[in-house]
C-alpha cells in the first residue's frame, strides 16, 4: 500500500487494548482509592511524608461525592439523566438488575432536577417582581433561584442509597451505569484542575493536594505499565507493535509504550509522559531514567526536591486536563508546533481512541484546520462520535452515509470516515487511501 505521509493520533482507547487495559479517567479515582490501601500503601505513605499537613484522601473524596450533587445545576443533572437513559437503552433485556438500577437513579435525579427547575425565577415571576417593586430592583437580584442548593443537604435515605451505589461502583468499574456516576461524581480531571490552580493562587493546601493526586496517579500508572512490560516482549506490545515504523504518531496517552516501538523522531507525547517530571519554578523538564523501583524514585529523587518553605516543587511531566493548557515548559510549545506541522503536511490522518473532548479543543482546532484531508476516526461508539464530530467539522449527523470498512460498520461524509471498532480490531496496513 502507498501510505504516503500518514499521521496517527492515539488516545485513551488505545491503552484499553486487551493485554494493556489501562484504566480510563472515570475509573481512576476508585482505583487510586483501592491502590492507596493495598499494593500502593507504602508508596502512599512515602508521598504523604513530603506533604506535611495534607488534608486529603481518595476515600474521603468519595464520601464527599454525594454532597457534591447539590452543586450540580439543572443542566448538569439533565446531562446525567440523559447519559443514564442512554446506557439503560443499551442494556440487554436479560440484565434486569442493571436496568432497574438505571431506572432508580433516573427517577431520583429527575426529582432533584424538578426541584431545581421549580425554584427558578421564571420570566413571569421576574416581571411580577418588577411590577411590584419597580425595574431598579432587578439590579439587586443576583440569584436565578429562590433556593441556594449548595447549602442544602440530602436526607439520610438518599445518602444511604447513594453510598450503596458508589460503594458498588468501586467493585464494578466496568459496569456502564456505575461508570456514568463515576465520570460525573468521581472525576479526577476536575480534581486535578481545581487543585492545580493552587500554583497560581499560591494556596499551599491545594498545591499539596495536587502533588499528592498527581504523584499517586503517576505511581499507579507506572506500576500498571511495568506490569504490562514484565509479561511481554517489547516487540509484541498489543496494538503498539503493529504501528508501521514510518508513521508519525501523536499520543495523548501518558504511557511510554510508543517510545519502545518507534524511532524517536516519529512520535510525540502531546501532553507529556510518565518518563518525565518537572521542576515548577525553573520550568525544567527532566527525564526519569529508571522508575522500576517506584517507591525508591519517590523517596530518593522527588522527596528531596520538594520544599514548601522555598516554593520548590516537582510534579509529573504531564499536563493536567485544563481547557486553557498551562505551558509547563518551553518543550511543550515545541511539541505542539511540531504536531501541528505533522498534521498540516500529512497526506492522511488516522485517529484511534481519541474522543475529541472539549478539554482538548486546542488540538481539535488543528484537526479542524486540516479537515480537507482524508481523516479516518476509529472508536467503539460511532453514534456519539458522529454527534461530536458534527460540532467540530460543521456537518449534520444525517450527512454521514453508512458503509463498511475492514468489515466494520462505518460512516462517511466527504473525506471524513468514522469506523465503529476498537483499536486492536483495525489493521493499520490496509484500506487507508
Amino acid at each position: 500500500m502507498n501510505r504516503g505521509n500518514t499521521v496517527l493520533v492515539i488516545g485513551a482507547g488505545v491503552d484499553k487494548t486487551p493485554g494493556i487495559d489501562m484504566p480510563l479517567a472515570a475509573q481512576l479515582v476508585p482505583e487510586l482509592a483501592r491502590f492507596s490501601e493495598e499494593e500502593g500503601k507504602e508508596i502512599e505513605q512515602t508521598i504523604r511524608s513530603f506533604l506535611p499537613g495534607l488534608r486529603f484522601s481518595f476515600n474521603r473524596f468519595i464520601k464527599e461525592a454525594i454532597e457534591s450533587i447539590t452543586k450540580s445545576d439543572e443542566n448538569q443533572m439533565e446531562d446525567l439523566v440523559r447519559k443514564l437513559e442512554y446506557q439503560k437503552n443499551q442494556i440487554d433485556s436479560y440484565d434486569e438488575k442493571d436496568k432497574k438500577l438505571a431506572e432508580l437513579l433516573i427517577r431520583l435525579f429527575k426529582k432533584i432536577k424538578t426541584i431545581q427547575e421549580g425554584s427558578k425565577l421564571d420570566d413571569e415571576t421576574v416581571e411580577l417582581i418588577k411590577e411590584v417593586f419597580g425595574e431598579d430592583i432587578i439590579a439587586e437580584i443576583e440569584d436565578e433561584s429562590i433556593i441556594e442548593f449548595t447549602k442544602l443537604s440530602f436526607s439520610d435515605s438518599f445518602k444511604v442509597i447513594m453510598k450503596r451505589v458508589l460503594r458498588q461502583s468501586l467493585k464494578e468499574p466496568e459496569n456502564p451505569i456505575y461508570r456514568v456516576l463515576s465520570t460525573h461524581f468521581l472525576d479526577i480531571e476536575t480534581l486535578l484542575v481545581e487543585t492545580f490552580l493552587g500554583f497560581y493562587n499560591e494556596k499551599p493546601s491545594d498545591i499539596k493536594k495536587y502533588l499528592y493526586i498527581s504523584w499517586m496517579m503517576w505511581a499507579y500508572l507506572k506500576m500498571k505499565e511495568n506490569e504490562v512490560l514484565s509479561k511481554i516482549d517489547e516487540n509484541s506490545i498489543p496494538f503498539y507493535s503493529m504501528i508501521p515504523k514510518d508513521f508519525k504518531v501523536i499520543s495523548f496517552n501518558y504511557t511510554t509504550f510508543l517510545s519502545k516501538v518507534l524511532p524517536h523522531d516519529n512520535y510525540l507525547y502531546f501532553h507529556g509522559s510518565l518518563n518525565e517530571y518537572l521542576r515548577m519554578d525553573l520550568r525544567d523538564l527532566l527525564n526519569i531514567e529508571d522508575a522500576d523501583e517506584i517507591n525508591a524514585f519517590l523517596e530518593n529523587t522527588i522527596k528531596p526536591n520538594i520544599d514548601f518553605n522555598k516554593n520548590k516543587y516537582v510534579i509529573p511531566g504531564i499536563i493536567p486536563p485544563l481547557k486553557l493548557k498551562p505551558v509547563l515548559s518551553n518543550k511543550f510549545i515545541e511539541i505542539w508546533y511540531k504536531a501541528s506541522e505533522w498534521i498540516r503536511n500529512a497526506d492522511k490522518i488516522i485517529v484511534i481512541g481519541y474522543s475529541f473532548n472539549y478539554a482538548d479543543e486546542h488540538f481539535n482546532d488543528i484537526i479542524r484546520a486540516n479537515r480537507g484531508k482524508p481523516i479516518y476516526i476509529v472508536g467503539p461508539s460511532a453514534g456519539s462520535l458522529r454527534s461530536r464530530l458534527s460540532r467540530i467539522f460543521g456537518f449534520r449527523e444525517d450527512d454521514f452515509t453508512e458503509t463498511t470498512f475492514q468489515g466494520k460498520r462505518s460512516y462517511q461524509c466527504h473525506n471524513i470516515h468514522i469506523i465503529e471498532a476498537k483499536a486492536h480490531e483495525i489493521n493499520l496496513e490496509e484500506g487507508f487511501k
